[in-house]
């Protein structure tokens, strides 16, 4: 653990589903991904409406089935800003995900030690999606 002043305590979000906004996503530089085992490396920012907590959220892909979760999450978001799911192997426009989901509450399913686990979109179009 590095160095923390006195009286500075600890934020995060405790386990549960917590709104939140996107504050920003990025897609890491191929340089760094040796860090991760990964091939491709996202982080997506997020803040909680409630408290203004942040919480990042890896979403890592490394050719293993994983990646069908990192695919999901990646999915959602698309789907929560109104744009259309991204294809397989292409890239993707950060920026015009980024201005699409300003605003735009998310739930953001955290787990038992405090990470970002994934996006529920809970109703897009009348339907539901888990």
């Amino acid at each position: 653990m590095s160095y923390v002043p006195p009286g500075v305590k600890p934020q995060g979000l405790s386990q549960g589903q917590h709104p939140v906004y996107l504050v920003e996503m990025k897609e890491l530089d191929h340089s760094k991904l040796a860090a991760f085992k990964a091939q491709a490396v996202f982080i997506a920012k997020y803040q909680a409406v409630d408290d203004a907590t942040e919480i990042e959220q890896v979403i890592k892909f490394s050719g293993t089935k994983a990646d069908f979760y990192a695919g999901q999450t990646i999915e959602r978001l698309h789907l929560a800003a109104g744009l259309p799911e991204p294809i397989p192997g292409e890239p993707i426009d950060l920026s015009a995900l980024q201005i699409q989901l300003s605003g735009v509450e998310l739930l953001l399913e955290v787990n038992d030690k405090g990470y970002a686990q994934g996006i529920i979109v809970p109703e897009v179009l009348g339907e539901d999606v888990i």
